[in-house]
């Protein structure tokens, strides 16, 4: 899995390049890796089976989202342009969607130690399961990955202001 990740991440690494390299400016490079890292990691958030709290679908998809997320990092920190006001809004609504139900899952199985199904508000999470390993860490991990898009989407966009003067 790490594999398919990190090949997965090294051609959208290329794909960014190439995007841009011919024209596609002002952060509009950023949108599709950002909104692909924060459909990935919720659509793992979607695949859990909370019969027997069968969690691990969580981490993989926090660890599959994070090439996404860095080629979307990338994207905002070398486009010299800046982040044009449409681009910004749709990697600030992805960004702010991942930290909604990151936090969920941050307040259920991090702090509260409980199974991450009781952050999903339906299916028939089992009580005495509790969060074990890497169920602790999924939380966390897209939080810091979506603070660390919005602010790379506020400093680039502060450089697309700059310019526009």
């Amino acid at each position: 899995m790490r594999a398919v990740a990190a090949l997965l991440g090294l051609g959208l690494l290329m794909l960014a390049g190439v995007l841009a390299s011919i024209g596609w400016r002002h952060g509009r490079a950023a949108v599709g890796p950002v909104l692909a890292g924060a459909v990935v990691s919720f659509a793992a958030f979607l695949w859990v089976d909370c019969r027997q709290c069968q969690a691990g679908a969580l981490y993989v998809g926090a660890l599959a989202s994070l090439p996404f997320f860095a080629v979307g990092w990338i994207a905002l920190g070398l486009d010299p342009y800046g982040l044009s006001p449409p681009a910004r809004a749709a990697v600030s609504a992805a960004s702010l969607f991942t930290v909604l139900w990151s936090a969920l899952i941050t307040a259920t199985a991090t702090f509260g130690g409980a199974c991450p199904c009781r952050a999903l508000g339906w299916g028939d999470p089992v009580a005495p399961l509790r969060a074990v390993g890497t169920d602790r860490l999924v939380g966390p991990l897209l939080l810091a990955a979506s603070a660390v898009t919005l602010l790379l989407a506020g400093r680039a966009a502060r450089r697309f202001a700059g310019r526009a003067l």
